[in-house]
């Protein structure tokens, strides 16, 4: 994964990474609760965010591998606590991959 490996780089904090399909996450919140989750999705102009429930993009009391296929977690290891676009690294993420 290149993109991580140069996100890191021009961001100076370590590459170490943990990538898990949604179907091997087990989270400890309650699915409803979960599913009230906003997730934010860029919208034009770049500035302007739509949010969405969690559970209107993935059904989550009604989650099936069907609905887990494309989704992944990230989680990354940050000892120092360094601020990072977050935004960014979806970017290039998104550029890489689709």
């Amino acid at each position: 994964m290149k993109c991580l490996k140069c996100f890191c780089d021009d961001n100076d904090i370590d590459c170490d990474f943990i990538i898990l399909k949604a179907g091997q996450f087990y989270s400890g919140f309650n699915k409803n609760e979960f599913g009230n989750i906003n997730i934010a999705f860029n919208g034009f102009p770049e500035d302007n965010c739509v949010f969405f429930p969690f559970e209107k993009v993935v059904p989550t009391l009604n989650s099936s591998d069907d609905n887990k296929k494309d989704f992944f977690y990230l989680f990354f290891k940050n000892p120092d606590k360094k601020s990072i676009n977050k935004k960014d690294l979806c970017k290039k993420l998104y550029c890489e991959f689709m």
